[in-house]
């Protein structure tokens, strides 16, 4: 009988071994779970700011990236009107030019048509009047 009970004392202690074994194994696991859960959401927060992070500097650039285009459009645009300006003036200065021009020789030409025809005289030196 003192058999049985040493037996049974064993089996007790070993019901009682792996109760307690149980529970340390599943507060292990609740520890464990706990600490993975933290350092994951530790982790994926900090992934999800680097990724924040980077699309804000992804923003700038982008940006700074159309402010400078947007910059040689207007200098593109004041190059060309200042181009133009140029043409025209240089125009306007030819269009004067050939205008004096003109107006020279119709002065010319009708002054010489209302000069009085001198029948006597063929405009040679040597002519006596």
């Amino acid at each position: 009988m003192e058999r049985q009970n040493g037996e049974g004392k064993a089996v007790y202690y070993d019901h009682i071994i792996d109760d307690y074994m149980s529970v340390i194994t599943a507060s292990v696991v609740r520890v464990l779970t706990l600490l993975l859960a933290r350092t994951y959401k530790e982790k994926f927060t900090q992934i999800c700011q680097q990724m924040f992070e980077y699309g804000l500097q992804a923003h700038r650039e982008r940006q700074q990236e159309q402010k400078m285009f947007n910059d040689d459009i207007e200098a593109a645009k004041l190059d060309n009107r200042q181009q133009a300006a140029a043409k025209i003036d240089d125009f306007t200065v030819y269009k004067q030019k050939v205008s004096l021009t003109l107006v020279t020789r119709r002065h010319l030409l009708t002054s010489e048509f209302t000069q009085p025809f001198d029948a006597h005289c063929c405009h040679n030196s040597s002519c006596a009047k």
